[in-house]
């Protein structure tokens, strides 16, 4: 086991939620590494530290907030305080149905769709007045766009490989 392996489980380690054959190696990787014993020593010392301190309870309106939240409005959970306002007529009566639709969520995804089709719009608008700009003709343009993919793949190629030798480099190194 290398010790960067060590590190990333090792919350799972002091909280004995990992299979009895991981647990051995962490075992037996903690028993010969000084540095990864020392980091399961800091850890579980913390880890006692605040398993002493007493639990904080929240407040009642954060529960509140969050089952409203979560829950949504018009699911049949009564969450009002009691004498609060109720909403009635037209606006109680839509606030179900348009409820989902106002959620933060998703609003944003159908603002960055809007806006992904509009920039797919615009530039490929460009493209095809550039095409048509030039003069080529469709056997010009599939034979440059074949000619970048090969561009584009030989450098995809390129950089794949230089990631694995600086990977190889910077892995040679380390506690096994």
């Amino acid at each position: 086991m290398k010790c960067r392996d060590f590190e990333s489980r090792l919350c799972d380690y002091l909280d004995d939620a990992l299979a009895r054959e991981t647990r051995s190696e962490m075992d037996g990787h903690r028993v010969g590494c000084a540095s990864c014993a020392e980091a399961y020593e800091e850890a579980d010392f913390v880890r006692s530290l605040l398993s002493e301190q007493p639990q904080p309870e929240p407040p009642a309106e954060l529960i509140a907030d969050i089952i409203h939240d979560t829950i949504g409005v018009g699911s049949g959970v009564a969450l009002q305080p009691a004498g609060g306002p109720s909403e009635g007529g037209l606006t109680g009566w839509l606030r179900p149905i348009f409820h989902p639709l106002l959620q933060p969520r998703f609003v944003m995804g159908m603002a960055m769709t809007a806006l992904s089709a509009s920039m797919m719009s615009y530039y490929g608008q460009r493209a095809v007045e550039q095409i048509r700009d030039a003069g080529t003709t469709p056997t010009t343009v599939v034979q440059a766009v074949e000619e970048r993919a090969d561009e584009l793949w030989s450098d995809a190629v390129a950089t794949y490989e230089e990631a694995v030798a600086f990977y190889r480099l910077q892995t040679e190194g380390m506690d096994e």
